[in-house]
């Protein structure tokens, strides 16, 4: 895990700890005024020594929001252990956005903008200074030389667009456990007040071969009258979670039918799902 100053400012440093659960240890830190200000993204499901050893980083440049550029790679297992070395480029608008822990398959943007924020409330506060994707692209991370492979465009970029409600955006994009299955959540904004959003549902098939993964065009998977749509994580290989209007479901995408989980009544962010049944 990683942690930086609460207050944002000048001042601490951004630290990264890792090991077992009895005993964790700083491995890393620098002061936040040095950015890039790493925070811990995931694993890499490596071989040899690289199982379980190496990180991946990438900078939130002091925002607290959940936002991230550029990749980098962090071998625990070097001795001494040597500075953090770059993945994936880091300009304004290039990030990472999932990985398939079972693939090593790497999803990420490289095109990025801000939405206007919906002036009747229907989108959490903290979700309004997000910056959301325009572009997806897939790439298969090297597990041996920890390399980045040429990447595939799944959503082609949008530029110079006359109206701003023509404009895709994608938020919470899953791997399934397997990582055969890539779901995510694509809106679109209107261009006047109250900015509200109108979601889908995509699907992704992604196939892998001789460690190239080969994927299918996005398929429609569900549209929804609900302003806001945030995906949640899987139950099984079939079926995921999403909040939506004050309430929990989940989401069976081969059928298409989703069932109630709860109904907190107000905005509810799924952390994890333990056991799975």
């Amino acid at each position: 895990w990683s942690t930086e100053p609460l207050d944002g400012n000048s001042d601490g440093n951004v630290a990264i700890y890792a090991g077992s659960l009895r005993q964790s240890a700083l491995v890393y830190q620098h002061s936040i005024a040095d950015c890039p200000c790493f925070r811990v993204f995931s694993f890499i499901n490596g071989m040899g020594k690289q199982a379980d050893n190496t990180l991946l980083l990438t900078d939130d440049r002091g925002d607290h929001h959940a936002v991230q550029y550029g990749l980098w790679k962090f071998d625990l297992a070097d001795s001494p252990l040597a500075d953090p070395q770059p993945l994936l480029g880091e300009d304004s608008q290039q990030g990472p956005l999932a990985l398939s822990s079972s693939t090593n398959t790497l999803l990420y943007s490289s095109y990025e903008g801000f939405v206007p924020a919906p002036t009747d409330s229907s989108v959490p506060d903290d979700s309004n200074a997000l910056s959301y994707a325009n572009i997806l692209s897939l790439a298969n991370i090297n597990s041996s030389r920890l390399t980045l492979d040429a990447p595939q465009t799944i959503l082609p970029a949008q530029h110079n667009l006359s109206n701003s409600a023509a404009y895709h955006w994608v938020t919470t994009p899953l791997f399934s456990p397997t990582g055969h299955t890539l779901v995510y959540v694509e809106f679109s904004s209107d261009a006047q007040a109250p900015f509200d959003r109108h979601n889908a549902l995509y699907t992704v098939q992604i196939g892998n071969t001789n460690s190239q993964s080969h994927m299918s065009k996005p398929q429609l998977l569900a549209t929804s009258t609900s302003f806001f749509v945030e995906l949640g994580p899987w139950l099984n290989n079939q079926v995921l979670t999403f909040y939506s209007n004050g309430s929990i479901y989940a989401l069976d995408i081969g059928s298409r039918t989703v069932a109630t989980i709860t109904h907190p009544g107000a905005y509810a962010h799924i952390i994890a799902v333990i056991g799975q049944h």
